[in-house]
């Protein structure tokens, strides 16, 4: 309702009809819900201080409840259509949340107790991993190598493509490895039509035909390594009044556990008409075959009789050996030792092969 204006003309009854029309358009004060009744403004100061509470109510709820937006939920238009929407999912999958609960039982039991790790790591990942570095400190471990080491290449496919050294030999005193010749598949020296091998692989093949190999064009291709002496003289043997020094090493990778015997053969030549290779030591740890023969010393290999057949066993007094398997030269003379078919294994048979030989 419309409250009529005054001015100095209106009369004294429009005055007293005026003055009725906004007592009742204000109301009764006793009629205020409010605390405070005695002013309008005071009783609207009220409803002001309560609607700021509430406000302040309302924004904490809203960052309890978080953005709605953010729900993973199929339903995430309101938070009641997405509980109700689990609960659907929380019936039809009641079944499998069982069978989980059992399998997670189960799973613990398998994984035991954390507590119990007598690792310094907390958590699995981290106690594997911590394990791990102690079982392979420098990275590189034959049982991580590639199964064609034997082959002194990275292929696993009948070609070899490109040699590569592998981990299982290291240069020591100041020796050097290189690539020599290669046995090719379908080779053109037995009928094929890839090409001519060199004199050195073409010797190594009728050691192998002596030693039963049946097959000479075809076969999976390896690659003879060269292993050039250095002039260190480190770790000397002393046999025959000569001084020996080993020519590669393991670099202390991890070969097994103290008391087991740790095996590598392959097939070795001395190019060096001058001097004797040293194959083996004195240490009564460490055991010499030659083509198959026991040595009851090491075996000092001529450039004459060419390819043998080298294998040496060495019993575990640590988990890893410095130098193995001990090849040496005399010093300051770069002889050349030609290496193929290289394999490690555990024990004295090959049964557990760490390096794979095709």
């Amino acid at each position: 309702m419309a409250i009529n204006s005054v001015n100095n003309q209106t009369k004294f009854l429009e005055w007293k009809e005026i003055t009725n029309e906004i007592i009742s358009a204000i109301g009764d004060n006793n009629s205020l819900t409010t605390d405070v009744k005695n002013t309008l403004v005071n009783a609207i100061n009220e409803v002001d201080a309560h609607n700021d509470d509430n406000l302040a109510v309302i924004t904490d709820i809203l960052a309890d409840i978080g953005d709605i937006t953010n729900l993973t939920t199929t339903v995430t238009t309101n938070i009641v259509q997405a509980i109700n929407g689990l609960q659907g999912e929380v019936t039809t999958n009641a079944g499998n949340i069982s069978t989980n609960a059992t399998d997670i039982g189960t799973n613990s039991d398998d994984i035991g107790v954390i507590g119990d790790l007598n690792t310094t790591a907390t958590n699995l990942t981290d106690a594997v991993n911590e394990v791990d570095s102690k079982i392979n400190p420098s990275g590189s471990n034959p049982y991580y190598e590639n199964f064609d080491n034997g082959r002194f290449s990275l292929d696993s496919g009948v070609t070899a493509s490109a040699w590569n050294k592998g981990s299982i030999f290291n240069v020591h005193n100041s020796s050097a490895f290189a690539s020599g010749d290669k046995f090719i598949n379908d080779n053109s020296d037995n009928g094929g039509s890839n090409g001519n091998m060199g004199g050195d692989a073409l010797a190594l093949l009728a050691k192998l035909v002596s030693n039963g190999r049946s097959e000479q064009r075809y076969g999976y291709e390896f690659f003879i390594s060269k292993l050039t002496a250095g002039g260190g003289t480190g770790n000397v043997i002393n046999f025959n009044s000569t001084n020996y020094y080993p020519q590669t090493n393991t670099g202390d990778m991890y070969l097994g556990a103290i008391g087991e015997s740790i095996t590598w053969s392959g097939y070795v030549k001395n190019n060096d008409v001058s001097f004797d290779i040293l194959l083996g030591d004195t240490n009564p740890n460490i055991t010499t075959y030659i083509d198959g023969a026991l040595q009851g010393s090491p075996y000092e290999l001529a450039n004459a009789t060419g390819w043998v057949h080298f294998r040496q066993k060495l019993l575990l007094t640590q988990e890893f050996k410095s130098i193995f398997p001990l090849i040496s030269a005399t010093t300051g003379n770069s002889s050349v030792t030609q290496i193929a078919l290289s394999t490690l294994y555990r024990a004295d048979v090959p049964d557990i092969q760490l390096g794979v030989v095709k």
